[in-house]
């Protein structure tokens, strides 16, 4: 992970694939400013992500300063709504960080659960099961467990993959999704001490994404028309957690 964070702007623009670099800014934008409660209070504990490789954390004020090239960044905090910020017209900003008026994130499954999960791998989602999403066998291999749970659609089959393994993910959505958003919500949990991202959007063609993912494990979809991303969305909002 360290790594990861010192890898510069200029490599980070070598090593994304097309369609990141596409979406790059031309230049590096400096971005600068502090982060707040509904309060004005300056909060702590948040990082800033998808700035290109790794993260930001900012100081004990709440303060922050980083270049970058990447066309939007998040502003996340466990507990809170996260920030979706786009940076090509934005440099000095003042974020507002709101708590999460929701519920404190995925349960643990009942002892009579009827779900389906992977076998594996250190995973712990399990789903429930609908007549009209169909699961597929387990698709194992050296170091990770992958088990798609899919629809058909007039252009295809769709669905959701649901990946877990050492390797498998740092618990992020892809960049290539929330840079190519329009519209973008996202809100972060922390269930027994991990870190739960549940992050979805809709790209400027107007097909939706989404992403419910820990360290290790996620479960995600691409490119789905607004019906198709309602059905599988009672997917993802039905997950559990397996003890």
């Amino acid at each position: 992970m360290q790594k990861l964070a010192a890898i510069g702007l200029l490599a980070a623009a070598f090593i994304y694939g097309q369609t990141e670099r596409d979406l790059m800014l031309p230049v590096a934008r400096t971005m600068s400013g502090v982060v707040v409660d509904t309060s004005g209070k300056p909060l702590v504990g948040f990082r800033v992500d998808h700035r290109g490789f790794g993260w930001y954390e900012v100081d004990a004020g709440g303060k922050f300063q980083f270049d970058t090239r990447a066309p939007a960044v998040v502003f996340r905090k466990p507990g809170y709504s996260s920030y979706y910020l786009r940076t090509a017209s934005a440099s000095e900003v003042r974020i507002v960080l709101e708590q999460a008026v929701t519920h404190g994130g995925p349960a643990e499954c009942p002892n009579n659960a009827m779900c389906v999960s992977i076998g594996s791998w250190g995973r712990r989602f399990c789903f429930p099961l609908f007549r009209d999403v169909e699961v597929a066998d387990h698709a194992p291999d050296v170091d990770y467990q992958t088990r798609s749970y899919y629809i058909d659609t007039p252009k295809g089959r769709l669905g959701i993959v649901h990946g877990s393994g050492t390797m498998w993910s740092l618990g992020d959505p892809m960049d290539q999704d929330v840079w190519s958003s329009v519209e973008y919500h996202e809100t972060v949990f922390t269930v027994d001490n991990r870190r739960i991202v549940d992050a979805r959007g809709r790209t400027a063609a107007g097909k939706h994404w989404r992403f419910l993912g820990q360290l290790g494990e996620t479960a995600s979809y691409r490119d789905a028309d607004a019906d198709a991303a309602r059905i599988l969305d009672r997917v993802l909002h039905g997950m559990c957690l397996r003890q």
